[in-house]
Parts: C-alpha cells; sequence; structure tokens
C-alpha cells in the first residue's frame, strides 16, 4: 500500500498542474461531507431501484461498450488502458448547485458519489481481471491495494467533511462553500496549467482521431445514464452529469497499474476526456435553470 501511494505521489508531481488537481478534489469532496446528511450518503442503498440502475449504468454498460470498443478498435495500448480507466473510475464530486431536481427526498449526488466509490471498489478489480484475459498482460500492484487506496482517496475527505461539520455546527455551509469556490478555483487553474503543458500531446491526439475514443466514451456515459435513469427526469439527468466528472487521479492510477511508461498519453486522454465531459455537461446545466426543462 505504500509503495501504491509513492507511486502515486511520484506521477501526480512530475506533471505541472497535477498536484493542484489532486487538491482541488480533495477541497471537493470535503465540502461535499460537510453538506452531507446519512440520508444521503446511503439514498442509493436505501433505495436498491435507485442504486441498481446506477450500478447498471455507470459500471455495468460503460465499462462493456468501452471493453468492447478497445478490444474491437486498433487503440494505442496506452489509450486503451485510460478509457478502461475511466469507465469503472468513481466520480469526481460537482458543486450541488448544479443538481437537478429529483423526486427524491434526499440530495441525489451526494448518494451517487458514495455509491460510486463503493461500486468502484468491486468494478475496478473486475475490469483489471477482464482486460488482464483479454490483452494478456498483468498488474503491477495487488487487486485489494488498489481498492483500499480508491476508498482512502475519496473515503477519507468525505468523513473529515462530515466529522467537521458536527464541530463546527451552524458554520459548516459557509466554510463548505469557501471550500467548494476554493476548490472550482483550484480545479481551473490547474486545468489551464495542464492544458498548457499537453497542448502538443493533445494536438497530436486530436488530429490523429484518438479524439474520437474519448468522444466514444462519453457517448456511452450519456447513453448509459439515459437508458438506465427511469422515469424521473432530475435523476436521471443527474445520473448523467455525475457520470461525466469521473476522478482523475484514480484514473490515472488505475492506467498506470498496467502501462507505467506510458503516463504522458495517459494524463492527455484524461484531459481530453474531462474536458469535453465538461462541454457535454453544459446542456444539463441549462436545462438546471430552466425548470421547465426538468
Amino acid at each position: 500500500m505504500n509503495e501504491l501511494l509513492g507511486i502515486k505521489n511520484e506521477l501526480l508531481g512530475a506533471w505541472p498542474g497535477i498536484p493542484l488537481l489532486d487538491a482541488s478534489i480533495m477541497m471537493l469532496l470535503t465540502a461535499l461531507g460537510l453538506r452531507t446528511r446519512p440520508a444521503d450518503a446511503l439514498l442509493l442503498f436505501r433505495k436498491p431501484l435507485l442504486g441498481v440502475r446506477a450500478l447498471l449504468a455507470m459500471f455495468v454498460f460503460v465499462p462493456a461498450c468501452t471493453l468492447l470498443m478497445t478490444w474491437s478498435l486498433p487503440l494505442e495500448p496506452a489509450i486503451r488502458a485510460s478509457l478502461l480507466a475511466m469507465s469503472v473510475a468513481p466520480l469526481c464530486p460537482i458543486p450541488l448547485r448544479a443538481a437537478l431536481k429529483t423526486d427524491t427526498d434526499s440530495d441525489y449526488l451526494l448518494g451517487l458519489q458514495v455509491f460510486s466509490a463503493v461500486a468502484s471498489i468491486a468494478a475496478v478489480p473486475a475490469m483489471l481481471a477482464l482486460s488482464e484475459l483479454i490483452f494478456e498482460f498483468e498488474t503491477r500492484y495487488p487487486i485489494v491495494d488498489i481498492a483500499f487506496f480508491i476508498m482512502k482517496q475519496i473515503g477519507l475527505p468525505l468523513v473529515a467533511g462530515m466529522v467537521l461539520a458536527r464541530l463546527l455546527g451552524g458554520k459548516r455551509e459557509c466554510v463548505a462553500l469557501w471550500l467548494e469556490r476554493a476548490g472550482l478555483i483550484a480545479m481551473i487553474i490547474s486545468m489551464a496549467i495542464i492544458v498548457y503543458f499537453l497542448v502538443p500531446k493533445v494536438w497530436y491526439m486530436t488530429i490523429n482521431g484518438r479524439l474520437l475514443s474519448v468522444l466514444a466514451l462519453i457517448g456511452f456515459v450519456v447513453l448509459g445514464g439515459h437508458l438506465f435513469g427511469g422515469a424521473d427526469r432530475g435523476a436521471r439527468d443527474n445520473l448523467v452529469m455525475g457520470s461525466l466528472q469521473r476522478h482523475p487521479a484514480i484514473s490515472l492510477l488505475i492506467a498506470t497499474t498496467v502501462l507505467p511508461a506510458e503516463e504522458a498519453t495517459m494524463i492527455a486522454i484524461i484531459i481530453m476526456f474531462v474536458l469535453a465531459g465538461n462541454v457535454a455537461f453544459i446542456p444539463y446545466m441549462i436545462k438546471r435553470k430552466d425548470p421547465a426543462g426538468t
């Protein structure tokens, strides 16, 4: 486990902007924890139908489509590993104000975040096992260590936020708001830095058609959310919005367990997914502002 954390820190420190991106996600997760009630966190466990639909959309349909695509197309190994890693990575938090109204009595996005972290513990090992079988390679680390790392990367800031919420009392919303703002600013700055340093790599992949594979993955995410989201339009759209925000640091770590020497290409693919996913996010934000659209 310590070796895995060392590799993660080495990867993050090797690329300008990525440590700041990781820190921004930690701040957003802590802000999420500050606003989390037990009913919110366990929403998809308390309502099995919602949970099953989310599970099918995020961790069955999308990974299955991605696996089929990477198996059938002549993609570079690093691109294949990045796409497969993102298809099973847990969700990255998005601001609660982005959420659409649902028919549930709890915050759907909060429940989706917690649910995805738990579900990815099973989804990541399953994807790695299938990939080992289909593409004939061996992962660098025990699957159990990767699972513990995911829980620590997401669970720790969430729990820290929930503990702080009890200590802060009535001030927790104010602290959460400032943490969220700081996290969003840090994320924007980090993305700008990363894009600046990776423009040549991203441009090369774009003109060589690699962007199409990223867009295909986004298409799988959107289609899966609409197919399995259910009759509640708010829940369905929130499922799509949440699923478009995959955790970049965990995606990178999963991918590098397969190809440790290809992190430059992997970072470029993951950043392309983040940028393109945020563009795909826009129609849902417009719908959120238009009550008639929900």
